[in-house]
């Protein structure tokens, strides 16, 4: 499998190591990370406190199935 060209999807110069510190911060970078397909190193508990604010930022699709994910459990 080819890895993704970050290039494509970042258009941002951000730090190997860096955090998102703020709440607009956060919103900002799960909802480039998720609607990118970029899911590498995003914890469940984060996406999870922020979704309802992330949700109407998110693909239509995405959304979908993140709220099925963390709501419908089998």
């Amino acid at each position: 499998m080819k890895k993704a060209n970050k290039k494509i999807f970042w258009d941002y110069n951000i730090n190997k190591g860096w955090q998102p510190k703020t709440d607009r911060q956060w919103l900002w970078y799960l909802e480039r990370k998720i609607n990118y397909d970029d899911y590498k190193d995003l914890k469940k508990e984060v996406v999870k406190k922020y979704f309802l604010r992330l949700a109407k930022r998110l693909d239509p699709g995405k959304r979908a199935m993140l709220a099925y994910y963390f709501w419908n459990k089998l």
